[in-house]
């Protein structure tokens, strides 16, 4: 896998899916980028969600979710936000084993509102 440049990712809240705060840009156009996040956590679920204008992703561990911080609460989510790109929506996320693909997509003013 090719990718370009690394970027951040800010932990806005560590629960038990523990995640890398870089991620790689394996594409990237005017108006879509598409991220590359590794995890420490294996299988994973993902939901997207903005807050403050930045794009994110919560991460939930299931019963079949492996190498979690078990020094959190069993309900604990992480929530992950990618910064450097305010206006910005995720389109789709993909969780394999220990990767997870974000397709984020830049906002087009009045279409959200």
């Amino acid at each position: 896998m090719k990718t370009t440049k690394v970027t951040a990712v800010t932990v806005v809240s560590a629960g038990r899916v523990v995640v890398n705060k870089t991620a790689a840009i394996f594409k990237k156009s005017k108006n879509i980028v598409l991220l590359y996040v590794d995890m420490a956590t294996k299988y994973a679920e993902a939901s997207c969600y903005v807050s403050s204008d930045y794009p994110g992703v919560m991460l939930t561990a299931t019963t079949h979710t492996l190498h979690v911080d078990k020094t959190k609460p069993a309900d604990a989510d992480t929530y992950i936000e990618f910064r450097m790109y305010p206006g910005w929506d995720v389109f789709a996320t993909n969780i394999g084993r220990y990767t997870m693909a974000v397709c984020l997509v830049k906002r087009i003013e009045g279409e959200h509102e």
